[in-house]
Parts: structure tokens; sequence; C-alpha cells
């Protein structure tokens, strides 16, 4: 099986695995997706061991990217479902996920809060 067919597979899977979930709960799309899984050849060249992929997650949009993205689309949903006027979350002076949460809320004019720390 060649790392193509390994690539289709783990792809298709995800996939099935999110439809699943998308439609337990309330989701709003915000993420580009799919994004794709890159091979680290040097990283399982140096190990000596099996292919190695890394998920992109960095390449999802909105903001500085990364995997927070997939959580908010799902919380955010749910704080629109339920008509919340705020969304409150915390974290460091440098959080990735207070800087995309606080973006995710200008989308739907949620008033956003932010408790950060250093």
């Amino acid at each position: 099986m060649g790392s193509l067919d390994i690539l289709d597979i783990l792809e298709r899977r995800w996939f099935l695995y999110m439809d699943l979930i998308r439609k337990k709960f309330p989701v709003i799309n915000l993420a580009h997706l799919p994004t794709p899984f890159d091979e680290a050849s040097k990283l399982s060249n140096f190990l000596g061991g099996p292919k190695i992929f890394f998920k992109r997650d960095d390449l999802t949009g909105l903001s500085c990217g990364g995997n927070k993205i997939r959580k908010l689309e799902f919380l955010i949903a749910d704080a629109l479902e339920k008509k919340a006027d705020y969304v409150v979350t915390g974290g460091g002076t440098q959080s990735n996920h207070a800087c995309q949460t606080a973006s995710v809320c200008e989308l739907p004019r949620n008033e956003f809060v932010g408790f950060l720390s250093h």
C-alpha cells in the first residue's frame, strides 16, 4: 500500500468521523476544510520508522489558524442556538484560542470577553 493510499484512507476516516459528530451536535462552518496531510519524510528517515504524517490544521484559515477552530465550530454554534449575548474565554497573553475566539465572534456579531494573563 503506497503513501497516497494511506492518506486517502486517513482522510476518508476523518470525514466519516466528523460527519457523525456534525449530525449529532449543532455546528457552524468556520474552518477552510479539508486541510492536507503532509508527510514528514525527514523525520521518518531519522527515526528509521514508519511513514509519519501531520494534519495541517495551521491551514484552517481565520486568524492564526490551528485546531482550535474545529472546537469553536461547535462552541459558537451552541452559543448561537442558545442566543448567547457574550462568549467568554480565558488564556495567556499570547493565546491562539483567545485570538481565534475573538475573530469568530465578529462573524455572528457576538460580544467577546477574553480574560488574559501573563
